[in-house]
């Protein structure tokens, strides 16, 4: 069940922006930093993108300009009610899609972070599994296989169908082109479904036999959260701690790498920019962000965080954004090139955060 409700109203708190080191690969560095070509931080851009986080505690919504520091939205936005998690939180199509566990779907105003729009759905067992937003729509997954495309201007429901199957969970979506890469939870694979009209066009199975690891893939249990990089999709297997490769074009899947020292109550978090994925490993007692080869899958650098820092992360070109803590106190802005944080959007209390151009 789908409909739409009325939108929700604004409080106000200010957020501080200040400089300091805070990624163990850096050092002490300035708040602005000078281009340079040394393996120096180079400065990112003035002005142009907007740091979206929701904030820890009180379901709010607030932004902030990544270069100048500024405020985007004239104070916090209410989005989750006591008792509500924010689950995902997705900004693209110039707006910030918020998926909620009571079952809700907020959009906010891309520039100002207002609700624009109320989407509920029949899913408050589960509340919204997961997200993807691009090519002028919005994908939702919810109560199992459900999957609704849904109008990204109008917000109309324009379909729905049953991707996954009826015993298997949804644990990740990326919008492509014309297609739409689904990740089945439980019976471990990748769907390849087409973005418009969700039918399913091919699949591959990824799972692994705990006795057998390296064996061949099989229609096994598994859950876990991908990203795409060029021609790849990128599969992280939780029941089997390993990084995969699907090829989209032939759909070979790949296994790359084990990861190392993880553990069930590790977080794992995966994002990509044009040429490099990158895995968040954080745990009680410390955490790292890895970036890899989005060809190859060769681990190219590695940033050391304190404890519980790195529970969500968001990337641009030259820079990598990372709450500090398990709080979400700060979050950090770190030059992918140099390790060094060249930035600290303090006192947040960031739960999620989302880069939106």
């Amino acid at each position: 069940m789908f409909r739409r409700a009325a939108a929700v109203v604004a409080a106000c708190v200010m957020l501080t922006l200040a400089g300091c080191g805070g990624s163990k690969t850096g050092g002490d560095v300035n708040d602005d930093v000078p281009a340079a070509e040394n393996g120096e931080p180079q400065e990112a851009a003035a002005s142009g993108q907007t740091l979206w986080a929701t904030i820890l505690g009180g379901g709010s919504l607030s932004g902030l300009d990544t270069g100048s520091g500024k405020r985007v939205n004239t104070g916090l936005v209410q989005v989750a009610p006591v008792g509500t998690n924010v689950k995902h939180m997705v900004a693209a199509e110039g707006k910030v899609w918020i998926g909620l566990s009571n079952g809700k779907l907020l959009v906010a105003d891309g520039k100002t972070g207002a609700i624009v729009e109320t989407l509920e759905f029949d899913a408050k067992d589960y509340g919204i599994e997961e997200m993807a937003v691009g090519g002028g729509s919005a994908y939702v997954a919810y109560a199992g296989p459900t999957l609704v495309r849904i109008d990204a201007t109008t917000y109309e429901k324009a379909k729905q169908a049953p991707v996954v199957g009826p015993i298997h969970d949804c644990d990740g979506m990326l919008v492509d082109g014309g297609t739409l890469w689904v990740l089945q939870g439980n019976g471990f694979a990748l769907i390849k479904a087409d973005a418009s009209t969700l039918a399913v066009r091919d699949s591959v199975r990824i799972g692994s036999h705990p006795s057998d690891p390296t064996g061949p893939f099989k229609a096994l249990y598994g859950h876990g959260t991908m990203t795409q990089v060029g021609g790849n999709v990128w599969v992280f297997d939780r029941a089997s701690y390993t990084l995969i490769r699907v090829d989209k074009a032939t759909m070979k899947p790949t296994r790359v790498a084990a990861l190392k020292d993880i553990t069930v109550h590790t977080s794992v978090r995966l994002a990509a920019n044009a040429d490099s994925f990158f895995v968040s490993i954080s745990d009680d007692d410390g955490a790292k962000v890895v970036r890899y080869d989005g060809a190859t899958g060769e681990a190219r650098k590695t940033y050391e965080f304190g404890p519980g820092a790195a529970r969500s992360l968001a990337v641009t070109g030259d820079r990598l954004y990372v709450t500090s803590d398990e709080f979400g106190r700060d979050v950090l802005q770190v030059d992918i090139q140099s390790g060094q944080t060249v930035k600290t959007f303090a006192n947040i209390g960031a739960t999620l955060i989302a880069l939106a151009a």
